[in-house]
């Protein structure tokens, strides 16, 4: 039977701090996390879900940080005890065997190996027979093989994202949940080197105290639970236990070639377990901001194809002490980065990049992932004030991106012959907001982080909202003027362009002149 030991044997892809890329163990990149400057995978997916794991793990063997303080020591001294992370290894080694007879690591084998399946069916870039589509690979089924490492690093990416739909079993068992993070904003503060990026996400774990949510149970992450997981409803016993969740039983099916090299060509996929009615991700999950729509129960922030997470960026800035949309929740995650801040851990002029990783899928098919980066200052989290500003400013654009849209709607109505028949397709032809967001992304960095600056100077505010009022103004019309470009050679077309240009330009100067050209008691007290 082979054998991979993910304690001491190479498969977490890391870039070193001098510039190699390279595969540790756990026991290297939790021992020596200094020497690596980040955790790199070409899937997303993979990235966040094994920091995750990493975690666990810290967590567990060093049980903490109970608080800012212990978290302060291990920050300040520039590591943890990793003797006692070492040791925790060694004692749990026989559950982090990737082929184990009795219980392998992350996977069950209480399946029916009738329902083996190419390996490509744990991948969600790869082809495969229940996901045709290719995001970045276009290797058939059935001809692919993954190593060890490649395998168990897949593995833990797909307990963590696996998709909701149809999978192999009988019965109510061939119908699955989404895995907790599908769909979802996964968000992760990165510092410098590893040690840093795995103490930022280290937030604080004191069951006693309800950190860092109140759970019931013996809180254990899955290789320590005493049965593997089963295709039933279960609450979370505890943090630990929500990140090692196990929404799928998989068996990996390894084989020895002749050259003695071990590979995986199979695995099964089933059932695993589930969050019943009445428990939902919102209540313990510590990475991803939620929104709340009338009386629905919060659900995940989302990435998407055609918005750019950072026109919803309040839900990663506000906190529960400056709170201007009730509709979003951030992670639990900025809270602890504000506390972190209180208790003078970081200084206000400290800015935190935050990584945001997810997938977006349809009907059980993987369309996109993404990973974008936010700077986030520090001095903005708990400031009422400031974060009302990032508001305005997120209005502003919003109201001028519907301006434009309203515009080309206009032009494109009356350039068809019969009118609003079909003139929401050319509009989405013409594609009035393809260059208008994108334009402004940088520009709207620049401003949070100038607003963070300004420390109620009332000019230096004038001047950082007036600069976001020209960008936003500029980047409309020159959208406006792209769109239309196309229809310039019809004379419908030129008869509602000359009509509707002025209409655009005064109702866009009417959207931007609050910030152009306010009154100062205006400015100064919004």
């Amino acid at each position: 039977m082979p054998s991979f030991d993910l304690v001491d044997r190479p498969w977490i892809p890391c870039l070193t701090v001098d510039g190699r890329f390279t595969e540790l163990s756990l026991r290297e990149a939790l021992t020596r996390p200094r020497d690596v400057r980040e955790i790199v995978d070409p899937a997303p997916t993979v990235t966040v879900a094994l920091h995750r794991l990493l975690l666990a793990v810290l967590h567990r063997a060093l049980n903490g940080p109970r608080d800012v303080d212990q978290w302060r020591e291990w920050w300040e001294a520039g590591t943890w005890n990793a003797d006692a992370v070492s040791a925790y290894l060694d004692r749990w080694r026989h559950r982090f065997d990737l082929f184990a007879e009795e219980r392998p690591f992350y996977q069950s084998y209480e399946v029916d190996e009738r329902y083996a399946a190419p390996i490509t069916k744990l991948t969600h870039e790869l082809a495969s027979p229940v996901n045709p589509v290719s995001l970045f690979d276009h290797t058939l089924p059935g001809q692919m093989l993954l190593t060890p490492a490649q395998a168990a690093r897949y593995l833990v990416a797909h307990q963590a994202f696996a998709v909701g739909g149809l999978v192999s079993g009988v019965g109510d068992e061939k119908y699955a949940d989404a895995a907790p993070l599908c769909k979802a904003a996964v968000c992760l503060a990165k510092g410098e080197s590893l040690f840093r990026t795995l103490m930022l996400n280290l937030v604080a774990y004191e069951p006693e105290e309800g950190k860092p949510f109140e759970f019931r149970g013996d809180d254990r992450p899955a290789w320590e639970r005493n049965q593997g997981p089963k295709p039933a409803d279960r609450r979370p016993d505890g943090y630990l236990d929500l990140l090692t969740w196990q929404p799928r039983r998989i068996l990996l099916l390894p084989e020895t070639r002749p050259d003695g090299t071990d590979v995986v060509p199979g695995v099964v996929i089933m059932k695993g377990e589930q969050f019943p009615d009445d428990w939902e991700l919102w209540q313990g999950e510590t990475m991803v901001p939620f929104r709340k729509v009338r009386d629905r129960p919060p659900f995940p922030l989302a990435l998407s194809e055609d918005r750019a997470l950072w026109r919803d960026s309040l839900a990663l800035m506000q906190t529960a002490r400056a709170r201007v949309d009730e509709s979003l929740q951030p992670p639990r995650l900025i809270d602890w980065l504000t506390e972190l801040v209180e208790f003078g851990a970081f200084d206000r002029r400290t800015t935190f990049p935050i990584d945001i990783y997810g997938l977006t899928t349809d009907q059980a098919a993987v369309r996109f992932w993404r990973h974008e980066r936010l700077p986030l200052p520090a001095a903005i989290l708990d400031n009422q004030q400031l974060v009302s500003r990032v508001k305005e400013i997120l209005d502003v654009a919003e109201s001028a991106g519907e301006t434009l849209r309203q515009a080309v709607r206009d032009i494109a109505r009356a350039t068809l012959p019969d009118g609003s028949r079909d003139a929401a397709n050319l509009t989405a032809a013409l594609g009035p907001e393809r260059s208008y967001w994108p334009a402004l992304e940088i520009s709207f960095y620049q401003t949070v982080q100038q607003l963070a600056e300004t420390r109620d100077d009332d000019a230096s505010t004038r001047r950082a909202l007036a600069s976001w009022a020209k960008h936003v103004g500029d980047a409309a019309r020159r959208a406006f003027d792209e769109a239309i470009e196309p229809l310039q050679e019809s004379p419908r077309a030129f008869l509602a362009i000359a009509e509707h240009h002025r209409w655009f330009t005064l109702r866009l100067h009417k959207t931007l002149r609050v910030f152009l050209d306010p009154p100062v008691e205006e400015v100064a007290h919004g």
